[in-house]
Formats: C-alpha cells, structure tokens, sequence
C-alpha cells in the first residue's frame, strides 16, 4: 500500500458532500441557479448562463463571474482535489477546480465542453496580470474526471487523472474514437495523497501575486517586493491567503448545465515520495499480505484496504457511509457493541462490496467481493479436507481477530461529540505514554491519525505536540499511561472517574476544568448521534 515516507500534511478541508449543511468555511461566490446533494453523496450544481472566468487575451472580453465554491485564507503549501462529472448542454460548458488570487490573478483547470462534432478540451487557464492564457488538449466527452491542483511556494502544479473505480475501456475507446484520439491521461485512484506517478500533469505555472509570507516561492523577500508591486500596477483585491475550491460555468446565453462534484479534500503541505515494499519488478509481492497471508492472521483475503484505509478514514465514522461507524449506537452499552461485532462477523463481506459500488468504488467492490468469497469458498474446501486444521489456522483467528479489531475500533471511536460528530478532533482521542504505541506504530496518537491518515508514525508525537493549543481549543481528549481497550474496558464497568483521573489537559482551557466537569463531558461524548444523515 502507498504511503507518506515523511510528511507534515493534515486535512484542511475534507468535504464528501454526504449532507446539505457541508462544511460552514465554504464560502459561494457568484451562486449558482441551484445546488443539491443527491442520495450517493456528491453536490450538484446547476449553472447559469453567461458565467466564465476570462481576462482579455485573444477574445477581448473580460468575465469573473461563474459559481466558485471555495475556502478563503489558504496560507502556505497545500494540495486540492476533486473528482467532477458533467453533463454538459452547450459548447464551453466547464466545471473543474479553481484558484484565486485577485481579480488579476488566478488559474483555473477544466474540461470545456467542445460542443457537436467537436472534440471537448481538458486544459488549465492561467491568469497573470489581467491576462489569461489557456493551455488544452482534446479529451473524450463523458468521462469523470479527477483533478488536482499542488501549492508549492508560489508554483502551481495542475493535474489530472481518470478514477480508476469509473473507468470503463469500451466507454474510454468510444470517447477516444469520437475524439480521434487516444486516451490522453492516466488512469489512477484520484485521491488528493495518491503518488504523482497515478497522474498526469497538465501545468507547472507561477501566479505573480501569490505573495503570501507562509507561501513565498524562491526568490524570497524579492517575489514579495515585485508581487506587492504587480499587485498595484494590476489593482488587485488586497490579498489574505488564497482561495482554493470548485467552480462550474456556462458562457453561452440561455446556457445552463448540470455538474457534480463527488468531493472536495484540501490538505496542508507539499506532496512528499511515495513507495511500495518492494519495486515494480517485484510488484506482485505486495499482494502476498492482504490477499494470501491476511486470512491466517483472521483479516478476511483483500479487505483490509477497502474497509480501512478507502472507507474509515474517507468516511470518518459518519453514521450510514462508514460500516465501522459508532454513532448510532449508545457507546456504553454492552448490547450494542455485540450487535455491532456481530455485524461485522457475519455481513461485512456482503457490505463492504455494496458500500464500494455506492461510491462509484466499481473495480474495490470487485476485487473485494472476489478476494472474500475466494477466501471463504477455500476455507469450506480445506474445512472438508481437515476440519480441525481449519478451524485453528482460520477460523479461529478470524473469530479472535474479529472481536479485537472491533472492540479496538469501538474503544477508538467512543468518545464521539453528538454536537461535532465530524471533526476529527472530537470523534477520537489520543492515548500518551502508552505501552501499546511502540508496539502498534503510535497508533495512541489517534486524533493525529484521524486528522492526517497518511503521516508516517514517527511523526505523530512532533505532530500532536505542535497541536496542542488546538487540541485545546477543540477539547481534544488525551489519556495518559493506558490504551483503547482499557478506556473501553473502563467504560463498560461504569469507571467514568477512573479515565477522568488519566486524562492530560493540553492547553490552559482544559486544565481549567475539575473531575466533575471532565466526567460530565465524557457522559455528553457517549450519547448516540441522532442528528445524521443515512443516504
């Protein structure tokens, strides 16, 4: 599995558009007709017409109004992606990813509509003192699109790759016909901290007003005195961070079309390298532990990804999405923890295949409905040769396994606030000075983990100590000297006193807090979450 070797990123904005009340730091400018969240997740979007962003070059005219959903005050390195799909009525219909400066100065990245008998164009426009320019290339109509914009100082790196969960080789070579063109870009899983290598790269380009002090490029405090000075010669807005979103247009009068964005992830920092154990010529070598050797450690052939790493953590423990989800249930009671593990023991090989599909997740659901049932056809096959040999070497483990992974995942996720039930902040906990983090990877550091799946364990501690004001601010819990399963264990027997005595106060709000209210909070964090959305 690919993951961060050293990185510093964590989730700026991690929006799946699961309900209409989304992330409140979404700002609209210029709104669209109307916009909604259907059933699977994804906010639609219903253009206006005569909406663009252009400025001069070649046609002369200057627009800045098509709908822009963004998130204002960006500072520093970040990276942005979405996956977008459309349905477009007329020539130059767009929708795509967006980022603004000022007025003079902004980029945009998207698929144009290129109308009847014409090929539609995937491309970048880029915006530097009032001037845009527009980079393209042919692209088949009616294909999703994943799209991927990287801040790096004050250079740009623009991105595209085609989901590999949507793509469809026959649809792929009817587009590519119709285009008289090959597929133009790679085929990839579209995820925001996917390895550059899923990508194809559209634009490396400079925005020369991105002056901020946290996102100076290499020309140090020379880029800020000539942007300041572009800025004025330009009559820029003033700036105050970058504003990075998703934006949909319609430039033709009477225009109008439909866009969906099936979400919208920002996350702080520059991309860092990503590797695999073993190199692509011994590639097949990574498939040994989640499809051959997994089953014996009681971890069902080719779940494991799917369930943790493209479910739990996409979907954060949110009630109806995340099969893992403690929200719904009264986290205290020992009634609802067995009907949640027997769930799992029972139907998780049905369940988890479906959850992929309703993601749009088509090759997962796949692979995993495979893997599993592949697993379990052999496992009824060697219980027929030698049944106790079955039951000790897979069975067993799975019953064993399967037990602790959802009691571990119960404990992790008990301590949920009704009120902020997604903030990562405030669904977790970290545990401290534990004796289970040097043996699991500092999985203790939970919240940290929550907030930034892809942070390699040795940073986690740095991470969690450079947090703490806002570990404090968001009445992050910590517990010192014991693990999730003595916090479940303790929650169980009633001990609500016992945890409130081991947990450390990160900052002064919390230090100023007594026992009493301690055990007052931790009561209010195990009530179920009624106000959810199940799609």
């Amino acid at each position: 599995m690919a993951a961060f070797t050293s990185c510093s990123n964590t989730k700026v904005l991690w929006e799946n558009f699961r309900s209409e009340q989304y992330d409140a730091r979404l700002q609209w400018a210029f709104p669209p007709a109307s916009h909604s969240i259907n059933q699977q997740g994804g906010l639609v979007v219903q253009t206006a017409g005569e909406t663009d962003y252009w400025e001069r070059t070649h046609y002369g005219f200057r627009n800045q109004n098509g709908h822009f959903l963004h998130l204002p005050g960006l500072r520093g390195d970040f990276c942005m992606a979405s996956t977008v799909s459309t349905q477009p009525q007329q020539r130059f219909d767009q929708a795509g990813l967006m980022v603004w400066i000022s007025k003079s100065c902004w980029l945009k990245t998207s698929v144009e509509y290129g109308g009847p008998g014409r090929p539609s164009q995937l491309g970048v426009v880029v915006t530097n003192c009032g001037y845009s320019d527009w980079s393209t290339m042919d692209f088949p109509d009616a294909m999703q699109l994943a799209l991927r914009v990287r801040r790096e100082g004050s250079d740009y790196i623009v991105e595209a790759c085609i989901p590999q969960d949507s793509y469809s080789p026959a649809a792929a070579a009817a587009g590519s016909s119709s285009s008289g063109s090959s597929l133009p870009i790679r085929v990839g899983s579209g995820t925001v901290g996917s390895p550059a290598s899923e990508w194809t790269q559209l634009r490396i380009c400079h925005l020369m007003e991105d002056v901020s002090p946290a996102g100076v490029g290499k020309d140090g405090l020379e880029n800020v005195e000539f942007g300041l000075q572009l800025q004025a010669a330009c009559e820029a807005l003033p700036l105050s961070g970058v504003a990075a979103g998703l934006y949909a247009c319609s430039p033709k009068p009477g225009g109008g079309f439909q866009a969906q964005f099936d979400r919208l992830h920002i996350v702080s920092g520059r991309l860092p390298g990503h590797m695999k154990l073993f190199k692509p010529n011994c590639g097949w070598l990574n498939h040994l532990a989640p499809y051959l050797l997994s089953p014996l450690f009681g971890v069902p052939a080719g779940a494991y990804r799917l369930h943790h790493v493209l479910m739990h953590h996409v979907e954060d423990n949110a009630w109806g999405w995340d099969l893992s989800s403690t929200e719904g249930f009264r986290r205290d009671s020992l009634a609802g923890f067995v009907f949640y593990w027997l769930r799992f023991l029972l139907v998780s090989g049905i369940e988890l295949p479906l959850y992929a599909l309703r993601r749009s997740r088509h090759s997962h659901a796949a692979t995993a409905a495979a893997a599993m049932a592949g697993g379990w056809l052999l496992t009824a096959v060697l219980w027929q040769r030698c049944a106790v040999a079955t039951f000790y070497t897979l069975l067993l483990p799975y019953l064993v396994s399967s037990f602790a992974l959802m009691f571990g995942n119960w404990s992790q996720h008990i301590f949920v606030d009704p009120d902020a039930p997604r903030d990562d902040y405030k669904l977790t906990y970290n545990c401290l000075a534990c004796s289970d983090n040097p043996k699991t990877y500092n999985d203790g550091y939970h919240v940290i983990h929550h907030a930034n799946s892809r942070l390699h364990w040795s940073e986690m501690p740095a991470a969690f100590v450079q947090q703490l004001e806002l570990h404090d601010a968001k009445d992050a819990l910590a517990f010192k000297g014991i693990g999730f399963f003595d916090v479940g264990l303790a929650v169980f027997t009633g001990r609500l006193g016992w945890l409130a005595d081991r947990i450390v106060p990160c900052g002064p709000k919390q230090a100023a807090r007594s026992r009493q209210e301690w055990v007052q909070l931790l009561q209010h964090r195990l009530q179920p979450v009624t106000r959810v959305k199940v799609a």
